[in-house]
């Protein structure tokens, strides 16, 4: 066989599996609804009292308003959701232009940028999460 068509044959088995991955995939969702969220992080603190969601505008994160205080937060990444719970006050947070900047002492994840459909929205979170602490 002539390396011209060996060539081609790899360019095109890899063109295929190419397309069989990008079209049998599942689509990239967003978070599920709020009822969904509460289970998915009571599913993790089943001794937790979820409440209101506040969702990001970019829908891979949504805070929960914790009854206990604190804040819980359920973030999509690629299939699954990873979840935290902080206590009042254990996050510094400051709004810079629209954005909430968060800061946690965790070395897993250590904060993020946020943007949300409101700045009440924002300033809710910023509230519940850092309790006057400054990012």
């Amino acid at each position: 066989m002539g390396l011209a068509i060996l060539g081609i044959m790899v360019v095109v088995g890899v063109a295929a599996i190419v397309a069989a991955v990008h079209y049998t995939a599942p689509a990239a969702a967003g978070l599920p609804d709020d009822a969904v969220l509460r289970d998915i992080l009571l599913e993790d603190y089943p001794d937790v009292a979820p409440g209101q969601v506040i969702r990001s505008v970019d829908g891979h994160t949504a805070f929960v308003e914790l009854g206990e205080g604190g804040i819980g937060i359920v973030r999509r990444m690629g299939g699954r959701h990873i979840t935290r719970v902080l206590p009042a006050g254990s996050a510094a947070a400051r709004m810079e232009g629209e954005e909430l900047v968060l800061r946690f002492g965790d070395v897993g994840w250590d904060g993020g940028r946020f943007a949300f459909e409101s700045p009440d929205a924002a300033a809710a979170v910023a509230r519940l999460i850092g309790r006057g602490r400054q990012a």
